[in-house]
């Protein structure tokens, strides 16, 4: 989750400094996906599972999931992931 967390700080500087779709910012945001990924793959359903966020799904226009967290990590219950249907 700590790494989740850093890179996701990582990727918003990226974007603020770069851009959206520089090469700094592309790997950040595909570095947290593959390490969300990670998370759901070996540890679900046990301690994560995935749920769809209708709310910002509908403002994005894309699938938006986010993965909860049965038990808190720090101050944490989620972390967000975006996935295509």
């Amino acid at each position: 989750m700590r790494e989740i967390v850093a890179v996701n700080h990582a990727w918003k500087a990226a974007r603020k400094l770069f851009g959206d779709d520089s090469p700094l910012s592309t790997s950040t945001r595909d570095l947290k996906t593959c390490l969300q990924v990670r998370l759901l793959r070996e540890h679900a359903p046990d301690e994560v599972y995935l749920v769809k966020d209708s709310v910002v799904s509908n403002e994005l226009g894309e699938e938006i999931y986010s993965l909860k967290l049965r038990n808190k990590v720090g101050d944490r219950l989620y972390a967000e992931i975006s996935l295509y249907e």
